[in-house]
């Protein structure tokens, strides 16, 4: 159980107020550690002594990069198994895989300097892109066999 209430207070540091707090909090959280959990927790103390800096620095801004190691850790994976996939159809395969598929239409208002019909400006908007990346142009690309 003191494994458990130890890792549960290591926590209590994203609840500083300030880096000096969370700074002073893990130093306490490590003193109290008890010697015969130190072994189970040495992944965590070498951690936090490697990327002290950053870690802490969450305190000055309350964001971490968590979201751009999930996405690293994401397009990893795809890339393990490409065993040898140029960069660029690595490149292409998250995007379709974790990209957002959103219509044009979604991310502006167009103001043509000439005329166009309806039904045009309706094809234009409802264009599905990914992340301005046209899928019609990918499948083009595929299909050809430059990628």
């Amino acid at each position: 159980m003191e494994a458990y209430r130890a890792k549960e207070e290591f926590f209590y540091i994203y609840d500083m107020d300030s880096k000096a707090q969370a700074i002073s909090f893990y130093e306490r959280w490590l003193d109290r550690l008890p010697a015969y959990l130190t072994r189970h927790f040495q992944p965590l103390i070498t951690s936090m002594k490697n990327w002290h800096e950053p870690i802490f620095n969450y305190h000055d801004a309350r964001y971490t990069n968590g979201m751009v190691e999930n996405l690293n850790g994401r397009i990893n994976k795809i890339n393990s198994a490409a065993h040898g996939m140029k960069f660029e159809t690595l490149r292409v395969k998250a995007l379709l895989r974790y990209g957002d598929i959103i219509p044009l239409g979604h991310l502006a208002h167009f103001c043509f300097p000439f005329p166009i019909s309806k039904e045009r400006m309706r094809q234009i908007v409802s264009t599905p892109i990914i992340r301005g990346f046209n899928p019609s142009t990918l499948e083009r690309a595929l299909r050809q066999g430059r990628l």
